[in-house]
């Protein structure tokens, strides 16, 4: 589900700050010039970032449940989760860099699997094949996946070096033209009054959008929160469901433990192809992101050279800058005016979340009938149970009993199955009011 924002973007408020003002000193007869600030490259920071993935634990094709899932990177830590009834974990690392990690899964009674030297990128899945512990067979398997991102990482940073170096020597000779125009004189108070104006009228709609964009998006949580417990509700009374059938049926004759020690060294080969695919991956796009950052820097190093050329005619310009100061005011009127924008969109956000909470608690009422309906229909197995333990009833007598009560338990999935698939269809309705 998108995210909703109202915020300008933080690069884009400095800049117009900064141009601004340059335009204010100009016009104030300071003793300063515009290029007060001469472009700047990034420096190149490889993969850091808060990043989400998901590892999805299976034994024999079944998810399995209550896994715990570590990342480690160099002995320490990072994230770690534990996988839900679906086999699936969901971890979130902050400040990831793009170094190898190691995935570790462990389970009680299970193998544990190690993936070591992967490669991590956002949303990216990794699938952990588990085996049943048997005598013979290792207590743990790691899998080693290949990556060449230090390589990556070291010639990029050698480019933008180089980079680097020639817009300082731009930046020095921009500082030399700088001098010839300290003593530019030009007036400020037309622009200063409409550079205020539409200050104050941005700040007042921001003030109003923050406030709509905060209820918003407590509400979005609040939405998201009870959509998650509605689903998990009905999934916990279908699963009770299964288990009572499965109680109530012959148990099942165990036979695949003879090969349990070659079916995990196929799957621990499966799980390694697809974690070297997925390290594979991340480091094509970290050397996509490299040369991004390499034409970023580029483009700044010639801004750079550019901004040395203009400083030898700024000098002849002064009555440019009164007309860039009047521009500049009439962008911050625009900018007030799309603040205006964005509450309104936060205000019409904010009524629809206030309908979906309300559907989303009927549905939430039915599922609480069905569950108050199927206490009563284990109150008759009991009773049931109760009578076959003291043998009142003949086997065809309790075998039609059972019937009974197990086409009811099946009725009662199919109520859930119905409520849930109308919240499945309220879900995709508000898809692009929640948050994903």
């Amino acid at each position: 589900m998108a995210k909703f924002s109202i915020h300008l973007q933080p690069n884009q408020k400095n800049m117009k700050k900064k141009i601004l003002l340059v335009a204010i000193i100009i016009a104030g007869g300071l003793n300063s010039f515009a290029l007060t600030d001469s472009p700047v490259l990034n420096t190149l920071e490889v993969g850091v970032e808060s990043i989400t993935v998901k590892v999805h634990v299976t034994r024999d094709e079944a998810p399995v449940g209550g896994a715990t899932v570590t990342i480690t990177a160099g002995g320490k830590t990072i994230g770690s989760g534990v996988s839900n009834l679906k086999g699936q974990a969901t971890i979130k690392i902050d400040n990831y860099d793009g170094s190898p990690v190691d995935i570790k899964t462990e389970m009680k009674e299970l193998q544990t699997v190690i993936l070591q030297g992967a490669i991590l990128k956002n949303s990216s899945s990794y699938d952990v094949k588990m085996q049943k512990l048997v005598d013979g067979m290792s207590a743990s398997t790691t899998i080693q996946i290949d990556n060449n991102m230090s390589k990556v990482v070291e010639k990029s940073e050698q480019k933008l070096q180089k980079l680097e170096d020639k817009k300082e020597d731009a930046t020095e000779k921009t500082e030399e033209f700088k001098s010839d125009a300290e003593n530019a004189k030009l007036s400020k108070e037309e622009a200063e009054k409409a550079k205020a104006d539409a200050e104050a009228k941005k700040e007042d709609a921001m003030n109003e959008a923050e406030q709509h964009k905060s209820e918003a998006e407590k509400l979005q949580e609040e939405a998201a929160k009870k959509a998650e417990q509605a689903k998990l509700n009905a999934e916990e009374a279908q699963n009770e469901t299964e288990q009572h059938k499965k109680e109530q049926a012959e148990k099942l004759k165990a036979y695949e433990e003879q090969m349990a020690k070659e079916k995990a060294e196929e799957e621990a080969e499966e799980m390694k192809k697809e974690a070297e695919k997925e390290a594979k991956k991340a480091e094509k796009e970290a050397k996509e992101e490299m040369k991004k950052e390499e034409k970023e820097a580029e483009k700044e190093a010639g801004k750079a050279k550019e901004a040395e050329e203009k400083a030898k005619e700024e000098a002849k310009e002064e009555e440019k800058a009164a007309k860039e100061a009047e521009k500049l005011a009439k962008e911050e009127e625009k900018a007030a005016k799309e603040a205006e924008k964005e509450a309104e969109e936060a205000e019409k956000l904010k009524s629809k979340l206030e309908k979906y909470n309300k559907k989303l608690e009927g549905y939430e009422g039915d599922l609480e009938k069905i569950a108050d309906k199927r206490e009563k229909v284990d109150k008759k197995q009991e009773k049931l149970d109760k009578k076959m333990k003291k043998g009142k009833l003949s086997p065809e007598e309790a075998k039609a009993e059972q019937d009974k009560i197990n086409a009811e338990y099946s009725e009662l999935d199919l109520d859930v199955s119905k409520v849930n698939e109308k919240i499945e269809k309220l879900n995709k309705k508000y898809k692009k009011y929640l948050k994903q």
